[in-house]
């Protein structure tokens, strides 16, 4: 009789258990990594090989500024795809907008 006991004390707390670890998960939650605009890596390699990155960091200005200094770094030499211009210009304008 007192093996009986046993055995169903044995089963409620490996129920408890069970029910109790349900909601945890081993697999790792995958947390959203932002995927870093395209005009970044451009200013990086492309602006970087001229100019101390602080230079371009440090100057503001609306999106039609800032495409007037990208045309006129391709007047000087700079080569760039038609989307790495449109993605640079995109990035100058969104991450050093005119103040």
């Amino acid at each position: 009789m007192k093996g009986k006991w046993i055995w169903i004390v044995v089963l409620l707390v490996s129920a408890v258990l069970i029910v109790g670890c349900g909601g945890a998960s081993s697999e790792p939650v995958e947390e959203a990594v932002p995927t870093a605009h395209p005009g970044k890596s451009v200013m990086n390699s492309k602006c970087g090989t001229c100019h101390d990155l602080s230079r371009v960091t440090e100057y503001r200005d609306d999106l039609e500024g800032w495409e007037m200094t990208v045309d006129r770094m391709i007047l000087l030499g700079a080569e760039l795809s038609d989307q790495q211009r449109t993605d640079l210009i995109d990035y100058l304008a969104q991450e050093y907008p005119a103040e």
